[in-house]
């Protein structure tokens, strides 16, 4: 499987913050190609959390829900899971400790 680029990068409504850490998001990158858009899976570059696109794509984010995230593909579901900890690693070398891991 070819890994995915994430040299693409979108610029987010300013007013875009995830909803669980509310850390501003002004940005996205994926390996598409194309603009983010509803129903959409992303990670917080700061507490890690599985984030979906709102219907508003360019504004507006909401928490992936459990169920959602069993019923992802194996394939997007790992490669979720390893965005979440090269996120995770991220944060302790910069010295901004682990990520509450809590969940709704």
């Amino acid at each position: 499987m070819r890994e995915p680029s994430y040299d693409n990068r979108f610029k987010l409504a300013d007013s875009n913050r995830c909803p669980r850490c509310h850390y501003k998001l002004d940005g996205a990158s994926g390996g598409t190609g194309a603009p983010p858009k509803a129903g959409d899976y992303s990670v917080c570059i700061m507490c890690a959390a599985m984030l979906v696109f709102t219907p508003e794509a360019a504004k507006g984010l909401r928490l992936m829900t459990e169920e959602e995230q069993l019923d992802l593909p194996g394939d997007a579901r790992a490669e979720l899971h390893r965005v979440q900890r090269a996120v995770i690693l991220t944060n302790l070398k910069l010295g901004k400790g682990v990520p509450d891991r809590e969940q709704p």
